[in-house]
């Protein structure tokens, strides 16, 4: 709702420039009034993994709710997932169950889900760009990413806008 009442106060204010925006505004991209609108998101069922299991899951979801799973429905499932084998594996005690979560993709393989191989690092609880890249170069990269964000909306217009201004056009 937040994103719709943003984009249409920056269409009101002039600004045709696409808007970009996360999983969120997903279902904006659709509508013809939000025409141009991109999303990053870390799962579309349209590009689900090629497996059984990813299958099944968007089949299931498309048979109960006659529409294909959001990101947030697949990663949902995928967090059910780990959680219910962890307790048909080790029963409900806490930190059985953490320490059996963590162990999945080192001491034990990674588990198939809706949005791929689901594996864990027990060191940094999950294999990402500091896992990867360690500390320091996912700093830089943070770094990046964040000056690459104000340029692209200082390209835009929206950087060096007062609070003033700001508020009129929200």
């Amino acid at each position: 709702e937040d994103a719709a009442d943003y984009i249409r106060a920056l269409r009101v204010a002039g600004v045709s420039a696409p808007f970009v925006g996360g999983d969120a505004v997903a279902s904006l991209a659709a509508q013809p009034e939000f025409a141009g609108t991109r999303y990053a998101t870390p799962y579309a069922a349209e590009h689900a993994p090629a497996t059984p299991t990813a299958r099944a899951a968007v089949e299931a979801y498309r048979a109960r709710w006659h529409a294909p799973p959001s990101a947030r429905a697949a990663l949902a499932y995928d967090a059910a997932l780990v959680i219910g084998r962890a307790v048909l594996a080790v029963g409900r005690d806490r930190r059985q169950v953490r320490d059996w979560v963590a162990g999945v993709g080192t001491t034990s393989a990674a588990l198939p889900g809706a949005t791929g191989p689901l594996a864990f690092d027990r060191a940094h609880g999950l294999l990402s760009i500091p896992v990867r890249f360690g500390i320091v170069r996912s700093l830089a990269i943070s770094r990046a990413m964040h000056a690459g964000a104000v340029l692209c909306l200082g390209a835009v217009g929206l950087v060096g806008m007062d609070v003033q201004n700001a508020a009129k056009i929200i």
